[in-house]
């Protein structure tokens, strides 16, 4: 008896290893995993340096930022789908002409981006970001594989003109929570007429690519940490100039919160504000914004997004001092 209970303990021990080989054989599905009323907060720290090129001219740009984001979930669906609020502020630390300081403000610039996506991080809304700038880059939340992936394991998105590929190099720990470690590279075709309104150069060629380290922790469904370096080159070869650039920017967790129904109800209503206040904006009715403004601020004087509110007021006085045509409505 002794001698068969051994053996039927060392089949046991057998299926349990042949069935963990078989799991991880066969991955890990990974998921976005945001409850209503969560919030993730990150800082992030970034280094962009620019040169321009006309004939054997050279003229070198430095920058260095830093801010945070805050990714707040307002819902999630029974399918999955989760609404959030991305905010994103930024502080110039230092900012450099041919290597000579140049004075800096003291101003902060924010963003506010209103959106949806399901659990793989696929795009299901997006409420356009018009703060500031039309859309920051979220590099916290990448589109993920629809099935089960391991180290060595990797998935493609985007199309042909801006197509991502991702590797899981490694399985690791950030902290208590247990990650995959993916690399991935982003190959861009930037858009040429947009950056030839903005330079005022016409500009005949450009390339970009990112390639970007993220650690995606598996329980806990969300990127705690990311690491990237972008690189860009544009050609306007009528003007015989070369505008490259390069972009160091790392972002790391510090902190999650959870928050009640309350908050939750509190942040939509802050939201619906905010795009209402830039809607007066676009329309050019300056008083009715101001008056939303200043109400806001009454209404919500502890919001996170209260820097938002303060951009939007600077804007009207910008707008006042050089007038803009009116926004054509779509």
């Amino acid at each position: 008896m002794k001698k068969r209970g051994g053996i039927f303990c060392a089949g046991l021990l057998f299926l349990a290893g042949l069935a963990a080989a078989l799991a991880q054989e066969e991955g890990v599905i990974l998921r976005y995993k945001y409850k209503p009323g969560q919030e993730v907060i990150y800082e992030y720290r970034q280094i962009n340096i620019t040169e321009m090129r006309k004939g054997e001219e050279t003229q070198t740009h430095e920058e260095r930022t830093k801010g945070k984001v805050g990714n707040f979930a307002l819902s999630v669906s029974d399918e999955g789908v989760i609404e959030m609020a991305s905010y994103q502020d930024q502080n110039v630390l230092m900012y450099k002409v041919e290597g000579e300081e140049q004075p800096l403000g003291d101003e902060v610039w924010p963003g506010l981006f209103w959106h949806k996506f399901n659990e793989r991080g696929q795009a299901v809304m997006e409420k356009e970001s018009r703060f500031v700038c039309d859309y920051f880059e979220q590099m916290e939340i990448i589109e993920l594989p629809e099935g089960p992936i391991d180290v060595g394991g990797t998935w493609k998105t985007g199309t042909e003109e801006d197509r991502c590929t991702y590797e899981v190099l490694a399985r690791e720990k950030i902290g208590q929570n247990e990650c995959f470690r993916i690399k991935g590279v982003r190959r861009v075709s930037l858009a040429q007429d947009d950056l030839s309104l903005i330079y005022k150069i016409p500009f005949s060629e450009s390339s970009g690519e990112i390639d970007v380290l993220f650690w995606f922790a598996i329980d806990k469904g969300y990127i705690p940490k990311v690491r990237a370096t972008t690189t860009s080159e544009l050609i306007a070869a009528q003007e015989d100039i070369t505008l490259s650039g390069k972009s160091l920017y790392t972002l790391t967790l510090v902190e999650e919160k959870s928050f009640d129904e309350a908050e939750i109800s509190s942040r939509r209503k802050q939201l619906e504000k905010l795009y209402a206040i830039q809607d007066a904006i676009d329309a050019q009715e300056f008083g009715q914004a101001e008056s939303d403004i200043e109400a806001f601020n009454k209404v919500f004087p502890d919001s996170p997004y209260k820097e938002v509110a303060e951009n939007c007021k600077l804007l009207i006085q910008a707008i006042r001092q050089n007038p803009l045509p009116p926004v054509r409505q779509r």
